[in-house]
C-alpha cells in the first residue's frame, strides 16, 4: 500500500492496493477465521473489477498528449436550415432519409439530431457530431451527401452552418 502511494499510475496504484489486501484476506483464511477471508476475497474482486473498469473508461481521456487532443476533437456542426414556405415537411422527410444512411454508412457520425423549433414553421435545425474534422470531411464529399443537397436545393431558403469542437470533459 505504500508503494501505491508514491504511483501515479492509475493501473500501478489498484495492483499495488490489491496485493496489500491480499495479505489481509489469507491470513483471515489461513486463521480461523475462513469465511470472513473469503467474504473479503469476495467483496474485493468485485469492487476491484469496478475500480479497473472506471479506470480503463477514463484513461484514453487524461493520458492524451495536449497536441493529439486537439487534433482528435470531435467536429460538431449546428445547421439552421430555413425552408421555403409549405416545404417543411418535405424537407423533414427527405432529412429524415438521409439521418438513416449517415447512421447506417458513416460510423463516424457519433450524433445525427434533427429538431424543429416551436416559433418557425418553414425552419429545421440539425446537430452533427463527427469523430475529426477529417471524418466530417468525407462527410461532405460522400456520394450520399451530394444527392441530399440535389434533392434538397428547391426546398431550401437559407442555410447557417455553425462549426466547433466538443469541449466537455
Amino acid at each position: 500500500a505504500i508503494i501505491a502511494v508514491a504511483q501515479n499510475d492509475i493501473k500501478k496504484i489498484l495492483a499495488y492496493s490489491t496485493i496489500s489486501q491480499l495479505g489481509f484476506m489469507f491470513a483471515g483464511m489461513a486463521t480461523t477465521h475462513f469465511s470472513a477471508g473469503m467474504f473479503h476475497v469476495v467483496t474485493h474482486a468485485f469492487f476491484k473489477a469496478l475500480l479497473f473498469l472506471g479506470a480503463a473508461r477514463t484513461l484514453p481521456r487524461h493520458t492524451a498528449k495536449p497536441t493529439q487532443e486537439a487534433d482528435m476533437s470531435e467536429f460538431v456542426l449546428f445547421v439552421v436550415l430555413d425552408t421555403v414556405p409549405g416545404q417543411r415537411d418535405a424537407f423533414l422527410a427527405r432529412v429524415r432519409e438521409h439521418r438513416a444512411n449517415i447512421q447506417k454508412n458513416e460510423p463516424d457520425c457519433q450524433r445525427f439530431d434533427i429538431s424543429l423549433p416551436e416559433d418557425n414553421d418553414n425552419q429545421v435545425r440539425l446537430y452533427e457530431i463527427y469523430t475529426d474534422q477529417a471524418a466530417f470531411d468525407r462527410h461532405v464529399a460522400s456520394e450520399h451527401m451530394k444527392e441530399f443537397r440535389a434533392d434538397t436545393a428547391a426546398m431550401v431558403a437559407g442555410r447557417e452552418l455553425t462549426r466547433g469542437v466538443l469541449a466537455n470533459d
